[in-house]
């Protein structure tokens, strides 16, 4: 069902892809047209005729369009979305925090791929570049010798531990057996993963005909197989750094900041 703007309130109404059911009242009392236009645009910008899926992104857009119906109404302006012209926009975009300007264009821009409402300038405009680009942050420093020593040394200690317990975890599952006949003992359920590969509680407790609750708080548990047999986020992060370090190859999004990677040396 799509996304309705309610008039008296003005609100807008959406159901969302989980079954929600979500209206949140917009608060325009300063120029209700263009408050009306602008929740038309929000309203198109929903599932299923947009993107957006979930209440907190189409409050943080409707703030942001009661910022600019505010603002406008401020200076004078209480027509519709029809009556805007560039600028007014400009004067407004160009005084607007990044995330104002580049939600509010959006909204315009789906109003008038639905209306045709803006002028012909107007929608040119709308849909340019932004005055206030999302920026970068700067770059991080580089790392120090020492750095570059303790992160070579954390990442060796990282994967020596896992694959000494992974090269266990593989040992115990070779003299495992189903944990259905045999019981439920840290080698049988190494055997278990290790056929199934890694599971959460609730699928190893349909391969029992038990409850995932009852297998979560089972001795020999699932989750610490499954840490065993198969890699975890740091561990493979920690490959990924070694390999750059060793080669000089730089795979993406691994020279972050140490703590960013989750290896906290």
């Amino acid at each position: 069902m799509p996304a309705t703007v309610v008039t008296e309130p003005l609100a807008i109404s959406c159901v969302f892809t989980n079954g929600t059911r979500w209206s949140w009242i917009a608060k325009m009392d300063a120029n209700p047209a263009l408050g009306i236009d602008l929740l038309t645009g929000l309203a198109a910008m929903v599932h299923p005729h947009g993107r957006i899926d979930s209440h907190k992104t189409v409050k943080q857009y409707g703030l942001h369009a009661r910022s600019m119906v505010n603002s406008l109404a401020e200076q004078g302006f209480t027509a519709g979305a029809a009556d805007l012209t560039r600028a007014r926009l400009a004067s407004f975009w160009m005084a607007a925090p990044q995330p104002v300007e580049s939600a509010t264009r959006s909204v315009l821009t789906a109003l008038d791929a639905q209306s045709g409402v803006l002028r012909p300038d107007v929608r040119e405009f709308a849909a340019g570049r932004l005055f206030n680009p999302l920026r970068k942050p700067p770059p991080l420093r580089p790392y120090s010798e020492g750095e570059w020593v303790r992160l070579r040394e954390f990442c060796r200690r990282v994967i020596k531990d896992a694959y000494r317990t992974h090269r266990q975890a593989r040992a115990d599952a070779a003299h495992g057996q189903d944990p259905r006949g045999g019981g439920w003992t840290a080698s049988n359920v190494a055997w278990l993963l290790s056929r199934l590969g890694p599971s959460t509680a609730a699928q190893v407790g349909e391969h029992m005909g038990l409850s995932g609750y009852t297998i979560q708080h089972a001795r020999g548990g699932v989750p610490r197989a499954n840490t065993a047999l198969f890699p975890t986020t740091d561990v493979v992060l920690a490959y990924r750094v070694l390999f750059g370090v060793y080669s000089g190859i730089v795979p993406d999004g691994v020279w972050a900041r140490p703590r960013r990677l989750g290896l906290g040396w």
